[in-house]
């Protein structure tokens, strides 16, 4: 219940993955959706692995994904979406080389803004793939580079503070924290 996403059921979880594959796949950043029933969607099977299993390579791959899904997010919150649960899992990466985001079955917790959503998606990003990362900060300033170019201003100065539960590693990071506090405090 402390945690800035809700777990969508039914229905209303049906309309909102229906609708950001609707829209994302117009940009090729979803799957496109073929059918809907009232407990169940289909859509276009999507050729590629998870960036997950990429990044299970190990840690420069970890950040060289991380890389990729953050300016793949970035193309994604430009198409009016957010995903609220960005992890390495949930993006398939084509054959081309393209990254597609699955799996959208959260919604923002009362009050969340759409600045909040879109800091979130980059930020959990890394949360979720902590483990992966550990013991390896050379990448870190190439992800900190990526979230420098690809958060939008208003994400920029949205307040952390509602976010800080679902970020528990990323924000006492010794490395990671600073810099993402610096970066959510810019005025400008």
């Amino acid at each position: 219940p402390e945690m800035p996403i809700r777990d969508l059921g039914g229905s209303e979880r049906i309309e909102r993955e229906w609708s950001c594959y609707a829209r994302g796949s117009e940009q090729g950043l979803t799957p496109r959706p073929l059918w809907r029933a009232e407990d169940a969607l289909a859509a276009a099977f999507v050729p590629g692995e998870r960036l997950s299993r990429r990044a299970g390579a190990g840690p420069d791959a970890a950040w060289d994904a991380l890389v990729a899904a953050a300016e793949a997010l970035a193309r994604l919150h430009a198409a009016g979406l957010t995903h609220l649960d960005a992890s390495l899992d949930n993006v398939v990466a084509t054959p081309d080389g393209e990254l597609v985001f699955v799996d959208f079955e959260y919604g923002p917790a009362p009050g969340l803004t759409l600045a909040q959503q879109r800091a979130l998606d980059h930020l959990r990003l890394v949360e979720t793939s902590l483990a992966s990362l550990r013991g390896r900060a050379a990448g870190a300033q190439d992800w900190l580079a990526a979230l420098d170019r690809c958060t939008d201003p208003s994400a920029r100065r949205c307040d952390l503070a509602p976010l800080e539960t679902a970020l528990p590693g990323v924000l006492a990071d010794p490395t990671l924290g600073p810099a993402v506090r610096a970066l959510f405090a810019d005025d400008g």
